[in-house]
């Protein structure tokens, strides 16, 4: 969403794990490994960072790049969530409400509270996915279908 802070991008790729040749071309482009989510398993999720160092805004900032294989339950949450916003001006409207609420934390530096803030806006959007699930609508939640 516009204004984030630290700007995230999901690549999700059929198998998990990456081939080498793949790890191999985000190192190229400059990223470095950073991790795997701090969740229970199963998860399909490789992190990857990188320093921004143009752009207006932005340099500095770092931007993380989640590699995830198709069945991952995050990256499936997080197409979810893309559709709901794109689809549903209510719910997207709610959504930037709560992040621009909780943006005050960011002035603090305090970017937990930031996150903690700006889920304010998620029921709404859990709740749009739950009941175009049930009503048979699809809600975009295949990594496939994107």
């Amino acid at each position: 969403m516009c204004g984030t802070l630290n700007p995230d991008g999901l690549v999700i790729i059929p198998t998990f794990p990456p081939s080498r040749e793949v790890l191999k071309a985000f190192l190229e482009c400059g990223f470095s490994l950073s991790g795997k989510p701090k969740i229970p398993e199963p998860y399909e999720d490789i992190w990857f960072i990188k320093q921004i160092k143009e752009g207006e805004s932005l340099t500095g900032q770092f931007f993380k790049i989640h590699l995830c294989g198709e069945n991952d339950r995050f990256a499936v949450q997080i197409l979810k969530i893309g559709h709901t916003l794109r689809t549903d001006r209510t719910a997207f409207e709610e959504y930037a409400a709560a992040k621009r609420e909780a943006s005050v934390h960011i002035e603090r530096s305090d970017i937990f509270a930031y996150k903690r803030g700006r889920l304010h806006g998620m029921p709404i959007i859990k709740d749009k996915i739950k009941s175009s699930a049930s009503d048979g609508r699809n809600s975009g939640c295949s990594a496939k279908d994107q």
